[in-house]
């Protein structure tokens, strides 16, 4: 069995004019959110062995504080460019099948559209709206990450911030 964590970074700060999309980071609201989500993933014992982020300075903000409600070592997030870019669900699987078949749990936290898409490119459950700090949950019966086939996941949860009862503090 293997378990994929699809994840949008959370609440990002306002992208003030001439400034880099790539360095915005987490308002105080993302911050919160990927806590919540962070602590549901431990609560329900979904700990990813593999991290996986878009080296953008929002992204690895939220996979940081989501791996810390683990204990997750920051320094062996694995950051990738190619997550901040576009890239097609087809891409996304072939550098999954490249990681290690130990592992049993998968998190990745990307951008909207791309990451929105790869996540209703998991399984036949559409999702039809992927929030800041939203996560879907998918497992595959397979024992490698090299078997995982778009649509032949099975959805175990859909989780965002808002149904888990987030508040703003």
């Amino acid at each position: 069995m293997k378990t994929i964590i699809i994840m949008r970074h959370g609440e990002a700060e306002d992208n003030p004019p001439g400034f880099d999309d790539h360095w915005r980071r987490l308002s105080n609201r993302g911050c919160v959110e990927a806590k919540s989500i962070g602590t549901f993933l431990r609560e329900h014992d979904i700990i990813p062995q593999i991290i996986l982020a878009s080296d953008s300075w929002r992204t690895d903000e939220t996979a940081s504080i989501v791996g810390a409600q683990m204990q997750y070592p920051e320094s062996d997030i694995i950051r990738e460019q190619f997550l901040y870019y576009c890239y097609t669900t087809e891409e996304l699987l072939e550098y999954i099948a490249g990681l290690d078949d130990s592992a049993g749990c998968l998190l990745i936290v990307g951008h909207n559209p791309y990451i929105a898409n790869a996540a209703y490119e998991m399984s036949k459950t559409p999702i039809t709206h992927f929030p800041t700090a939203a996560c879907a949950i998918y497992d595959f019966d397979v024992s490698k990450w090299a078997d995982i086939r778009p649509k032949e996941g099975s959805m175990r949860i859909f989780a965002t911030p808002k149904t888990l009862k987030f508040k703003d503090k």
